[in-house]
């Protein structure tokens, strides 16, 4: 999930230092920062390694920087890069670098960016009748079956709950209360 709050700190540092920075180096950041995040989430074995105390700051970063190098993503990022991962490691922020990468993205495209949760996987067709707004993004489609029907839309810090199960709970809450 997005998480603009915590990430905002994060997010007007990067962006007061891409004001000097030319179009491709900024955009340079912003592979960076999606290709880092998909490794942080790509699974426990990562988490299980960069939570490890025996697992130092350098030894993330080191990590970090040769899966960068392998999958020859351009560094055109200068030494500035390097201290951000260094900082967010040493914060144990790494959870935050999709949330960054995400909103600086926004920011940079003038694009919103959703998250939806639905019951089932939803078929090109019916993702464009979802009429979010001109220059929407859906970048995320998760499944949750507990939904029941409906959908749920996250975009930053805000949910929007359009699902049965949102609905029965609503129910269940106010029978409850009367009786």
């Amino acid at each position: 999930m997005i998480n603009k709050v915590e990430s905002a700190p994060y997010v007007d540092a990067i962006s007061s230092l891409l004001l000097d920075y030319k179009g491709s180096d900024a955009s340079n950041w912003l592979k960076l920062l999606d290709f880092i995040s998909s490794v942080v989430e790509s699974g426990e074995e990562f988490t299980e390694f960069y939570r490890n105390p025996k697992t130092s700051d350098e030894q993330v970063f080191d990590f970090l920087s040769g899966l960068c190098q392998s999958e020859d993503i351009e560094r055109n990022t200068g030494e500035e890069f390097n201290n951000f991962l260094r900082l967010i490691i040493r914060n144990k922020r790494l959870n935050l670098l999709s949330s960054i990468y995400y909103v600086l993205r926004e920011n940079e495209s003038g694009e919103n960016i959703y998250e939806i949760d639905t019951p089932y996987i939803l078929t090109g067709k019916e993702l464009r009748k979802i009429d979010l707004g001109k220059g929407s993004i859906i970048e995320k489609q998760r499944i949750d079956r507990k939904l029941i029907s409906g959908i749920k839309i996250r975009t930053g810090t805000s949910v929007y709950d359009l699902s049965t199960r949102d609905r029965l709970d609503y129910f269940k809450l106010h029978i409850m209360n009367r009786g």
